[in-house]
């Protein structure tokens, strides 16, 4: 509160100095639990702007049960805490506050846990901001124990998460064709796995980072050399696979 009178701010609950160093704290237990979807509100606040949250009050928001949110509302907070700049706070208060225990029955082993954290803070400098919504999941789902699917349904998340979180892993060994089948459609600008750096630096070597591969043919063309129907669809993928081919091994003796 400020008083105008006095020309100075009235903090009972010592707001001001949380504020200074970044702590979430529950004021008034007893109206707090009367609304279960200020657990997931901490934890969607911490993402977004790096705040802690008091021993106490996380111990109060694990006390409360969530089974009487709607998918609805469930998912507009965890949509905030995926668009949040310390989205390790989010993961961990994910599970500090009990929430993906309750609402997924999820569980993390420390060192999963810890590998991921680690992911998300280097990688986050390399978001695109479209794409931010997809990538605390699209990163995650390799080290959830919960398959991916079933966690997008019990968020009730929209089709378009469905396309970029579902999108292949980044694999161990990182591949031109692996690029290559990604960008036959949409330039890698859309992949949710496009904050990895290797991931950066084939896509722009081979000139597909905003652009779709360049097969070296096109079903224009095909149709004028005679070709139609299946047959068309079997020549476009035998060339693509060739051209496919040919980029690898140029890459390999390099």
């Amino acid at each position: 509160m400020y008083d105008i009178q006095n020309q100075q701010i009235v903090d009972f609950w010592h707001g001001w100095e949380d504020l200074k160093h970044k702590v979430l704290r529950v004021v008034d237990e007893k109206s707090f639990v009367e609304d279960s979807l200020r657990v997931l509100r901490a934890m969607q606040f911490s993402s977004r702007f790096g705040f802690k949250i008091e021993e106490k009050s996380c111990r109060l928001c694990q006390s409360i049960l969530l089974d009487d949110l709607p998918k609805e509302r469930i998912f507009k907070e965890f949509e905030k805490m995926f668009m949040g700049a310390y989205l390790h706070y989010g993961l961990y208060y994910l599970w500090a506050l009990g929430i993906g225990e309750q609402l997924f029955h999820e569980t993390m082993q420390k060192r999963s846990f810890i590998i991921l954290s680690r992911v998300l803070q280097k990688s986050q400098k390399q978001f695109l901001e479209k794409l931010r919504p997809y990538y605390f999941l699209f990163i995650g789902k390799k080290y959830f124990s919960m398959d991916i699917k079933e966690i997008l349904n019990r968020l009730g998340t929209p089709n378009r998460y469905h396309k970029k979180v579902l999108a292949p892993s980044i694999p161990e060994n990182l591949t031109v064709p692996f690029i290559a089948n990604l960008t036959l459609k949409e330039g890698l600008v859309e992949y949710a796995g496009n904050y990895d750096i290797q991931v950066i630096a084939m896509a722009k070597k081979m000139d597909v980072w905003d652009k779709v591969f360049d097969r070296g043919v096109t079903p224009s063309q095909l149709l004028a050399e005679g070709f139609c129907g299946k047959s068309l669809g079997d020549e476009l993928e035998r060339r693509t696979e060739a051209k496919i081919k040919k980029i690898a091994k140029e890459f390999a003796s390099k």
